[in-house]
């Protein structure tokens, strides 16, 4: 974090051409992995879910598991919400985080959430 309070995540653990080719199951961070990748079905769907993820994970305050029944849930529409989430956040997190990669939105989609909007500093959504 940044001293003005900006986040910036990145994750670079697999990069992955948009055919799918070059993919390998021992590739990348399981904590954040999309289920579709289980069966090597790469595309943008699968970076939403991660951001998803991500966004729970901070949200809840606490690190997610690498595997067991918790980790399993996560990617089975079966999420444990913090009693103190918002509903807006709670819908927004469990679209990206959806099982079914056709179901998710796209990142333009999550952009245009009231909830991303108001909180992107301004300054950093401006164009010149």
């Amino acid at each position: 974090m940044a001293k003005n309070g900006s986040l910036k995540i990145g994750d670079f653990g697999l990069a992955v051409r948009q055919s799918g080719n070059g993919w390998s199951e021992d590739e990348g961070d399981c904590v954040y992995l999309a289920p579709e990748l289980l069966n090597g079905q790469a595309g943008p769907p699968a970076d939403v879910f991660s951001t998803g993820i991500t966004f729970y994970e901070i949200a809840r305050g606490e690190p997610l598991p690498k595997n067991g029944p918790e980790w399993s849930k996560l990617r089975e529409d079966q999420i444990q919400f913090p009693e103190n989430m918002t509903a807006e956040l709670r819908a927004l997190l469990a679209s990206m985080m959806s099982k079914d990669p056709s179901k998710r939105p796209t990142a333009a989609e999550v952009c245009n959430y009231a909830l991303i909007r108001n909180a992107v500093n301004p300054a950093m959504t401006k164009t010149p």
